[in-house]
């Protein structure tokens, strides 16, 4: 994909591309800002029990997950009339697709997301002769072009637009040649962590000290000896009951994390050692085998039963 940017005669010194997964390298000089679009971010509009967007964007990646393929994600999160907007892209696939289209991670200025600066769109947008931009019910999306009769050339788009203030923070050197700044930046968070590191280090040695005192007054005071069929049998049961908690935690992890459709939530979840109850407001009584299916993974069911769209599901997972 050839990427739209603004006209030459335009009195702004920064160039505005759209970028795109696939683009072809073109010839930019000086410093450029940069629209991506869907195919580099996931979009999502929720109504949250959240204050602010900063509350919003921890959850987030909950809300993304087993919907966007496994990987390592960023996300954004900002407010929108009563909902929130929440978006997950990945930066190395960002950068990536930077440097495939030609540009040095020093010339970018500033990132954005297509479904910001784009928001107001009325009419398709021609990206290249093959795609346009559609605003598809609020929600921007890239179209084939045989599906648009008529489109507005993305440079005469980008002629007048006025950037928002939702810019997308992306670490473009993680996969790129950096230049001397950023050597010399990375250089000093080097010398932080090693000093934060020796540091942690003779705490922890001191901390190590403390705890072997400690064991060798228990062993006096108790008669113990130093080594005992007794004191390797404790050991034992000790890391063993570890192994078991730290298992149940992840048990009950999955337990609450369940993949739910639009309109369905979790309405009651309770759990002791043993026994684990979940009543599931579902979208479509259909979709009870389904999650039954899943919760079989992690817990023996015992019971499962569907009323009025609720789900009422109740089972041991020991």
């Amino acid at each position: 994909m050839k990427l739209p940017t603004n006209p030459e005669k335009t009195s702004s010194k920064t160039k505005i591309l759209f970028l795109d997964k696939e683009s072809l390298p073109i010839p930019v000089e000086g410093k450029v800002d940069i629209i991506l679009l869907p195919s580099l971010y996931w979009f999502r509009e929720e109504i949250l029990p959240a204050k602010n967007p900063q509350q919003a964007k921890k959850l987030a990646p909950s809300l993304f997950d087993a919907v966007i393929p496994e990987g390592t994600y960023n996300y954004h999160a900002q407010k929108h009339k009563d909902a929130f907007w929440l978006f997950a892209y990945d930066e190395s696939q960002i950068a990536a697709s930077i440097s495939e289209a030609g540009l040095r991670p020093g010339q970018i200025q500033n990132i954005y997301f297509a479904q910001n600066e784009c928001a107001g769109l009325q009419s398709p947008l021609k990206i290249d002769e093959s795609h346009v931009l559609v605003n598809n019910e609020g929600v921007l999306c890239m179209l084939p072009s045989h599906y648009a009769s008529e489109s507005i050339p993305a440079e005469d788009f980008l002629t007048d637009i006025k950037l928002s203030k939702q810019k997308v923070n992306v670490n473009l050197f993680t996969n790129s040649l950096i230049d001397e700044k950023q050597i010399n930046y990375l250089t000093a968070i080097a010398i932080v962590f090693i000093v934060i590191y020796t540091a942690s280090f003779l705490i922890e040695k001191h901390h190590y000290k403390q705890i072997l005192i400690k064991e060798r007054a228990l062993v006096e005071h108790y008669d113990l000896p130093q080594t005992s069929f007794q004191l390797d049998s404790l050991r034992n049961s000790l890391e063993n009951r570890q192994k078991r908690q730290i298992n149940m935690r992840k048990k009950l992890k999955n337990m609450f994390k369940l993949p739910m459709k639009k309109g369905e939530h979790v309405r009651k979840f309770d759990v002791d050692t043993k026994k684990v109850s979940y009543e599931i407001v579902m979208s479509d009584t259909g979709r009870a085998e389904a999650i039954k299916q899943i919760l079989q993974k992690n817990i023996k069911i015992t019971s499962a039963k569907v009323k009025n769209k609720i789900f009422y599901v109740s089972g041991s997972y020991e």
